[in-house]
């Protein structure tokens, strides 16, 4: 397998795994529609137009309940299909329906709004997902036939940086510090909780560190390695830090995913350490804007 298909495989499996973790949370547990269609300040001038009810027979209609599990659920189904279709983007034959990654892109930053509203519009909340929502469009550039080597690059370094950023401001306190953070902390490491929210500082400043020393490059094949190992240990902390033995699968079901869509969130900064930097010549490019060439 040459360096150019490795890359390439590397994306789809971060597609996949972004795919098909959204995919499981839609379809067997739930997704934040209801900050949407049961927002009265902001529906309840149209609601009664729409349908005929006031805010109260709408807010508890089963009819709409159902109608929001039901968007739920098509979501989901369309996230497994996509899965399995990253899986297959590079195929020549299916050259033409790789705009579905775009669309892929587009749900999961729609989703990320809707994670955006629910946590009264901090900034924050929505870019932490920027690895997630942005890994189908890098997939999409990247089986062009002519890919932009710096405008890749680029584009992965400020996913990368946004995301852990926006990740350590929650863990250092500019957000209030997620208690899922601190009780993960508690649950993986077994100390107090005052030093449990101490070291969320230290790695929250860590986050922001190394997303500014991604950009210069003496500094950021290290900290592209920190960022690799630090964002495959934060998604297999959402399994680590909840299982239950004693129910295992119910565990399982509940956490998998979530460590499942995090994947990329480790596998991002592992792919512009290796194969991507050395098939680029990482750090050492002297051509202005080149061109990689690329078959179908």
């Amino acid at each position: 397998m040459d360096r150019r298909n490795l890359f390439i495989n590397g994306f789809q499996l971060c597609c996949f795994f972004v795919f098909a973790g959204r995919a499981w949370q839609h379809l067997f547990w739930d997704a934040p529609f209801r900050t949407f269609f049961w927002d009265e300040s902001l529906l309840s001038g149209i609601v009664p137009i729409l349908t005929g009810m006031s805010w109260h027979e709408y807010a508890t209609s089963p009819q709409v309940d159902g109608m929001i599990n039901g968007i739920k659920t098509f979501c989901g189904a369309v996230y497994t299909l996509l899965a399995v279709f990253s899986l297959l983007a590079h195929l020549p034959s299916l050259k033409r329906l790789r705009g579905l990654l775009l669309v892929g892109s587009g749900m999961l930053f729609l989703l990320s709004l809707l994670y955006f509203k629910e946590k009264f519009y901090q900034v924050g909340q929505l870019l932490e997902y920027s690895i997630q929502f942005g890994a189908p469009l890098l997939l999409y550039m990247a089986l062009k036939p002519a890919v932009d080597q710096r405008r890749l690059i680029l584009l992965m370094k400020v996913a990368i940086a946004l995301t852990f950023t926006c990740h350590g401001l929650y863990a250092l306190g500019y957000y209030p510090q997620p208690g899922h953070f601190v009780s993960m902390t508690l649950g993986i490491l077994s100390i107090d909780e005052t030093t449990a929210r101490l070291l969320l500082k230290c790695f929250g400043w860590a986050d922001v560190a190394l997303s500014i020393l991604i950009f210069v490059p003496q500094a950021s094949r290290w900290a592209l390695l920190y960022a690799a190992l630090w964002g495959f240990a934060t998604a297999a902390a959402r399994i680590w830090a909840n299982i239950h033995f004693d129910f295992l699968l119910t565990s399982l079901n509940q956490w998998t995913f979530e460590t499942v869509m995090r994947i990329p969130h480790g596998l991002v900064p592992l792919l512009l350490i290796y194969p991507l930097s050395q098939y680029f010549k990482f750090g050492t490019q002297k051509e202005a804007h080149p061109k990689l060439e690329m078959s179908n």
